[in-house]
């Protein structure tokens, strides 16, 4: 999986050659005679690519072989890159509502709703815990999802409140989160007991529903440190765990509860879900050849239902009954795993995307699991990155909606919702982030890729997105947006040795002189031109502007300072020499 990406590189740098900036510039003679040489070299190569790509399931010699024509491959996209600027604009974009809810999910509901509502356990347990138990893929959150959604749930719950775990049960963390869950906004705490002396202050006469999704830990310490706070709410209050791990269900769990097992779906539940996706409207018995086929093909899925949707969602465009049994006789079946078919199934819904839709992917994985990936935004990356290829006098951000629905549609992405504010998020499932992470395993690439975002014509952006200081490796950054939400601080651009133009929007969320200093703009040595706008009306803290300013001292190196919306009386010190200053 590692070199997986190497034919969507190859058709990245193709797509470029061929794209309208060569006419542009008028590319002639000589340079024009090697491009198209370059050009049908790289045609070549893509013929046999996706073949290997294929093969190097089962064969070191090829793999090596992918892994060293993707450094030279890698080197050609970042040379020929240099030579073009990204500029990305924003766009409506349309809501695509993929939230389904299956008979069987509905009974499991039901069974579930019907125990939050038991007065016997209620009565005799002031606090009650219930786990779901079962492996990856089963659908454990999102039936927990319909749970927590019901209307006779919401009615019953004071507060309801919903934490992703993953596999980090740290407890401040933990704690924290379930804070800002109830707040609806960051908590600056930082040590445990006032941590948990707030929640407990929070949760007080309150009957609450707290989610802990997807538990990995077998630490009973730290489960019992997490629960004490959570004694102090109202008789009635449930908390409900989902975990993959039988030992982590009996540990958390209140004894008199039992624990629930999701099971697989049953063979012909299974397949109507296949059906569903494959065929989508047409009739049952108008290709008894594909449909032959697609039974086989269900039955190794193992009645794992994300399995089942992706496979199903894959072939709904392939009616070649040779395409069918590619897949039903895939090798990647026979692949060592954890004895279930859920990653094999993930591996071939993967390998069946075309190029471009691969590299969208596969570049998910810069984000922690659990991340809620703004659609706009991750669209806007895309297409600085290069990903996203042109098609005709197409808007680029039309074509990367296109993309996004296409890894919905195929369950690469879920939780896809619309806010109020209109923005669009999704998440992925850890198990399609597991794939991603290890298709880019050894593909340290993506890192030295993303260097440069530049989306200085996005002008309806409305935030960057949280820790962006995790890419490391970036060097140009046009615009960041000051939030106080939890990794949007200004604080995000300290380790970021950023360069060229910086526009640092919504300066009327940092509330001093410490927090500005955390920028760090006076190490920033390559930084030509920067802007400072502090927004429209006044901020929360506007006797802080001029302590603020003064700290967002740059380099002596700057060329161009830029003030907008700065409601302080006097400049700062270091604004007396050395800047060509524009106030606005």
């Amino acid at each position: 999986m590692a070199d997986a990406l190497l034919s969507a590189v190859v058709n990245t740098i193709l797509d470029n050659i061929n794209s309208l900036w060569l006419q542009e510039f008028g590319i002639t003679g000589g340079l024009k005679t090697e491009l198209e040489s370059l050009q049908s070299t790289l045609t070549t190569i893509q013929a046999v690519l996706l073949d290997a790509e294929e093969k190097q399931w089962t064969s070191e010699a090829i793999k090596n072989w992918l892994r060293k024509l993707k450094d030279a491959a890698y080197d050609v996209d970042d040379r020929e890159s240099k030579s073009q600027s990204c500029l990305v604009d924003g766009t409506n974009l349309e809501f695509l509502n993929l939230f389904e809810e299956e008979d069987e999910q509905y009974e499991d509901k039901e069974k579930i709703v019907n125990v939050l509502f038991n007065t016997r356990l209620r009565d005799e347990n002031d606090l009650s815990i219930y786990a779901i138990c079962g492996m990856g893929g089963l659908g454990k959150t999102t039936l927990i999802q319909l749970v927590y959604n019901d209307e006779r749930v919401e009615r019953a719950f004071d507060l309801r409140i919903w934490v992703c775990v993953s596999d980090s049960f740290e407890v401040i963390r933990l704690t924290r989160a379930i804070i800002e869950s109830i707040d609806v906004s960051s908590c600056e705490i930082k040590e445990l007991d006032p941590l948990q002396r707030h929640l407990q202050e929070r949760l007080m006469r309150k009957r609450f529903l707290l989610i802990l999704d997807d538990v990995w830990s077998e630490s009973s310490a730290k489960w019992e440190s997490l629960r004490n706070p959570l004694m102090s709410g109202a008789n009635g209050s449930t908390v409900i765990v989902t975990t993959r791990i039988e030992k982590v269900a009996h540990i958390m769990a209140t004894p008199i509860l039992p624990i629930y097992h999701l099971g697989y779906l049953p063979e012909h539940d299974s397949w109507l879900l296949f059906k569903q996706r494959a065929f989508q409207r047409e009739s049952e018995g108008n290709n008894m050849k594909l449909e032959r086929i697609g039974k086989q093909i269900v039955k190794k899925c193992g009645g794992v239902p994300l399995a089942v949707k992706a496979l199903g969602s894959m072939l709904r465009l392939k009616r070649k009954e040779s395409e069918w049994l590619s897949v039903k006789e895939s090798e990647i079946w026979e692949l060592s795993d954890d004895g279930s078919s859920i990653l094999p199934a993930l591996r071939l819904s993967y390998d069946n995307l075309p190029p471009y839709l691969r590299q969208c992917f596969a570049y998910c994985c810069i984000f922690p699991k659990d991340t809620k990936m703004d659609k706009s935004w991750l669209i806007e990356l895309w297409i600085a990155n290069g990903f996203v290829p042109p098609r005709g006098q197409r808007e680029l951000c039309e074509i990367g909606d296109e993309i996004f629905n296409e890894l919905s549609w195929r369950s690469f992405f879920q939780d896809v919702k619309e806010h109020h504010d209109g923005t669009i998020t999704c998440k992925m499932h850890d198990l399609i982030h597991d794939l991603a992470i290890s298709i880019m395993r050894f593909e340290c690439y993506m890192f030295d890729i993303i260097k440069c975002v530049d989306i200085s014509h996005c002008h309806s952006l409305k935030q960057t997105p949280p820790e962006i200081s995790c890419l490391a490796h970036l060097l140009e950054l046009s615009i960041f947006i000051v939030r106080k939400d939890r990794g949007c601080g200004i604080g995000e651009l300290k380790e970021l040795n950023l360069g060229n133009e910086l526009c640092i929007k919504e300066l009327v969320n940092v509330e001093g002189s410490t927090e500005a200093k955390s920028a760090n703009l006076m190490r920033k040595l390559n930084l030509k031109s920067l802007s400072l706008i502090w927004g429209k009306n006044a901020g929360e803290f506007p006797d802080n502007e001029e302590e603020v300013l003064s700290s967002l001292q740059p380099h002596s190196n700057l060329l161009y300072l830029q003030i907008c919306g700065y409601q302080g009386l006097v400049l700062a010190a270091w604004m007396i020499e050395g800047y060509r200053v524009s106030r606005h």
